[in-house]
């Protein structure tokens, strides 16, 4: 048996040394990498945190009522930081941004120290675009107050839905519409449609409502998808013509470092944004629709 080379044992330790070496290295970066990752979300998870608490807090205290048209607005109540500025309306009056500033996202995660500041930044809009309608429940617009004569323009996406349509009035009365462009009921109820507070035009998936001058005592104007088949119906566009009800309310929320005081962190921004519908849902007492197998009957 042939003696090794002490050349050849040399070798073989540089490469043993030389795998131990990058084995060693690429554990050491691993853990880096894991522990920047940790600490990444961790400071996302902060961010995070704050707009929501931001965005949720502004949500209860504005309410659902219309925002102010003119002036700046004023937060009423806790809303658990200072506002830095104030709020005031944007060149659209029906939007307005505010900024919360000097928020200690210690708070939030005690693995931080930073200062944040989060802006909101709230828009109402008279146009409903893109919303999945549950089947069987009503949209409510409130028409009392709305400028005569007034145009309300629908669309939708598909076949498989009809609307049923009423105007509430304030002695009590209401005018009812049904429009089944596809035959989904088996037999519809008789419809009313040329009163003094309601008619329509349409063609296929689009809708024109018209709330004529003569309509003194109007209140709500309702509609509800009614379909055979699915759980909902996508509006593609729901409108109010020139009017300024507002239909629909977007907030967004927008947070980023207002201070760093820690050196090489990275300052994220997070954006969160929340759409609701500012109608309501009122009672559709003896307004119901009667399914079976086969048919589907409007009672």
């Amino acid at each position: 048996m042939k003696k090794r080379l002490p050349a050849q044992i040399m070798v073989i330790v540089l490469v043993l040394m030389s795998i131990l070496s990058v084995i060693a290295l690429s554990v050491t970066l691993t853990s880096v990498r894991d522990q920047t990752e940790k600490t990444q979300n961790s400071q996302y998870q902060t961010y995070y945190a704050v707009g929501e608490n931001k965005l949720l807090d502004f949500q209860q205290q504005i309410g659902r009522e219309p925002l102010m048209a003119t002036g700046p607005f004023t937060l009423t109540g806790d809303t658990g930081n200072n506002i830095t500025g104030g709020c005031a309306s944007n060149a659209n009056p029906n939007s307005m941004t505010c900024t919360f500033g000097a928020i200690d996202s210690t708070n939030f995660n005690t693995a931080k120290a930073e200062v944040l500041k989060t802006i909101i930044t709230t828009t109402d809009s008279s146009t409903i675009a893109d919303y999945p309608a549950p089947k069987d429940k009503d949209i409510l617009l409130d028409i009392e107050s709305a400028t005569l004569p007034l145009q309300i323009q629908l669309t939708w996406v598909g076949t498989s839905t009809a609307w049923s349509f009423t105007v509430d009035k304030t002695d009590f009365t209401s005018e009812k519409a049904i429009y089944d462009n596809n035959g989904i009921f088996s037999s519809p109820a008789v419809t009313i449609y040329n009163g003094t507070c309601f008619n329509y035009s349409s063609s296929g998936n689009t809708i024109t409502i018209n709330i004529p001058i003569g309509c003194a005592n109007r209140m709500f104007f309702r509609l509800r998808p009614l379909m055979k088949t699915g759980e909902q119906t996508i509006i593609s566009m729901l409108s109010l013509g020139n009017n300024t009800i507002p239909l629909q309310r977007t907030i967004t929320s927008t947070t980023t470092t207002e201070s760093n005081v820690v050196a090489g962190q990275d300052s994220p921004t997070v954006v969160l944004e929340s759409t609701y519908l500012l109608t309501t849902q009122p009672l559709g007492l003896f307004d119901y629709v009667l399914r079976t197998e086969s048919n589907v009957l409007k009672l």
